[in-house]
């Protein structure tokens, strides 16, 4: 995995970890993109895995959450956003 991805996925751990207006729901959502896109760029992604990463991109669902956060959560869009370029310019 890329240094600089690997370390905004641990900035934004850190920031669902203590981000306390965030439901439970959202919060594991997030949990599970932020799994996945490791799985993808570890090369540990299995081919069901790859297959739902192909009929959306992993970037457009980040950038889902970016839209939806915009407002109300703009430190955590900002690190999602950032995400999402990286995994975009990746072809990801």
């Amino acid at each position: 995995m890329p240094s600089h991805l690997k370390e905004i996925l641990a900035e934004l751990h850190a920031e669902l970890a203590g981000h306390p207006t965030l439901d439970a729901g959202t919060k594991e959502s997030l949990r599970k993109v932020v799994g996945e896109i490791s799985q993808v760029l570890e090369g540990d992604a299995t081919e069901e895995d790859t297959e739902s990463v192909e009929s959306e991109t992993l970037s457009s669902r980040v950038q889902s959450f970016v839209d939806e956060f915009e407002l109300q959560h703009p430190q955590l869009t900002k690190t999602l956003s950032t995400i999402a370029e990286r995994l975009a310019d990746m072809g990801i």
